[in-house]
């Protein structure tokens, strides 16, 4: 989107629950602009949505107002067709104000009247877009520059950035509480102090203060936070540098947050709901994290804390979870009863192997055609390594002559075929789709799942290298 940048791209802000008396009035003055309309938008949840389209009056104004407060924050006024447009902060006892500008310099000429939270801002503004320029020419004289230079170049640049920090520490301080205050608090990184040891000692001193210390200056109970782009890039980034990418690991992070927003209600209910969301779309993407959105579903929803969703869609979630619960990495499999070609029962369990993998498939997926002769491959190839492949067909009880006829099709011989009559498997693993793929462990452990059979080889190669280092006595080292 092409734009006129008023503020700068570490703001975001949100919704309040607090609503005013009396209602809101913003009266917008464009000049140079010939259009009938301007549309009124806002930062959330790392996207711009659109809240309403206002008309220009008879006085030639763009007038929006209402009975019932906004929610504060930072609302974007966007000029068509251009797409052009600058931002204005809202708080929630300041809502009666008039902004004017020209449609040829939005930021330039924006002047705001009655409106303390602009005023403040622009204040800030002003000496961002200032010392802002002075850097970008140091930065580009640094690209060339050498020797006493380059020294000097940096030096400056350490002095722009020191002085950058002090003013910000002093609207802060000169104004307390104000929206432009959470936004600079808010794009504070952390100052690292000095540590002793080795170089390793020094490196995880470091990451654990700056990982401990990161969101030391952010309100998750500020609701005029929840739609700045910074507060959800602040966020991802804490998660995808700062955290280990495990179940266990996210959870406590989650659980954090969600507890530092629940303060407010409508902070308490964006966090629980993104993260539901998150780990919802992860859960299809990537192994293991259907753990998390169990997590979330379970502790927040199932448990009757989250009061803006009505019972149908709660019941749904919870289905979810419960289907996905017993499946998880680290859970013992579903010992589930499957029968073979001779009519015998088996269980999973039954079968001694280092690994097992079970592979549901069913002879007329197409997916399924594409995939078995990678199983096949991985089969003759694994079979003499401790593994055994359990080849599920999911078909009922009066069509398993069909799963017979493929596997001596497809030349799937030497697996360990069964079929699922009564569709227990299929049930008891969530199997929606085929293929799917689960992998055991010796004590019948899911340790991997939800792969592509061409992947098989992978996962195995490193299981069976980490169980040779257990036996060797080498794990961990």
């Amino acid at each position: 989107m092409k734009k006129t940048v008023l503020f700068f791209t570490l703001i975001f802000f949100s919704l309040s629950a607090v609503f005013a008396a009396d209602g809101f009035n913003i009266k917008i003055k464009i000049n140079d602009y010939d259009q009938k309309e301007v549309v009124l938008g806002y930062h959330y949840n790392g996207k711009q949505l659109v809240k309403d389209t206002i008309q220009r009056n008879a006085a030639g104004l763009f007038e929006y107002a209402g009975e019932e407060a906004l929610e504060g924050g930072i609302y974007m006024v966007l000029l068509v067709p251009s797409n052009n447009y600058f931002e204005m902060l809202i708080d929630n006892d300041d809502q009666h104000f008039s902004v004017e500008t020209s449609a040829n310099d939005l930021a330039g000429s924006l002047k705001f009247e009655n409106s303390k939270a602009n005023g403040i801002f622009q204040e800030y503004s002003k000496i961002l877009r200032s010392k802002g320029k002075e850097a970008a020419d140091l930065r580009k004289t640094k690209e060339t520059a050498e020797g006493a230079e380059l020294e000097k170049t940096n030096k400056l640049l350490d002095e722009l950035d020191k002085y950058v920090k002090s003013a910000q520490r002093e609207m802060v301080k000169k104004y307390p509480g104000s929206l432009t205050a959470a936004i600079i608090k808010a794009s504070w990184s952390v100052d690292i102090p000095e540590f002793t040891g080795t170089e390793d000692e020094k490196k995880q001193k470091r990451y654990e203060f700056y990982k401990g210390h990161y969101f030391d200056n952010l309100d998750f109970a500020d609701p005029r936070l929840i739609r700045s782009p910074l507060l959800l890039s602040k966020v991802d980034s804490y998660f995808s540098n700062l955290v280990y990418k495990l179940p266990d690991s996210l959870i406590v992070e989650i659980d954090y947050i969600i507890g530092k927003a629940q303060p407010n209600k409508d902070t308490y209910q964006y966090w629980v709901t993104h993260f539901l969301n998150k780990y919802a779309k992860e859960s299809a993407e990537i192994v293991g994290m259907d753990a998390v959105y169990v997590h979330v579903a379970h502790k927040y929803y199932c448990a009757g804390k989250t009061d803006w969703i009505d019972e149908e869609q709660r019941a749904k979630i919870c289905k979810n979870a419960d289907d996905f619960a017993p499946i998880l990495i680290g859970k013992p499999a579903p010992n589930v009863r499957f029968q073979k070609e001779n009519t015998e029962w088996m269980n999973v369990h039954d079968v001694e192997a280092d690994f097992t993998v079970i592979y549901f498939w069913d002879p007329d997926c197409g997916h399924c055609k594409k995939s078995i002769p990678f199983v096949v491959d991985f089969h003759n190839e694994y079979a003499s390594k401790g593994v055994k492949v359990i080849g599920v067909c999911n078909r009922r009880k009066d069509e398993k002559k069909m799963c017979w006829d493929a596997i001596k099709e497809r030349k799937m011989d030497g697996w360990i075929h069964v079929t699922d009559p009564y569709l227990q498997g299929k049930s008891k693993y969530n199997i929606t789709s085929n293929p799917r793929v689960f992998v055991l462990d010796k004590d019948k452990k899911i340790i991997s799942k939800g792969i592509g059979s061409d992947q098989l080889k992978e996962v195995l190669d490193f299981h069976l290298d980490k169980l040779e280092r257990e036996k060797l006595g080498l794990d961990g080292k």
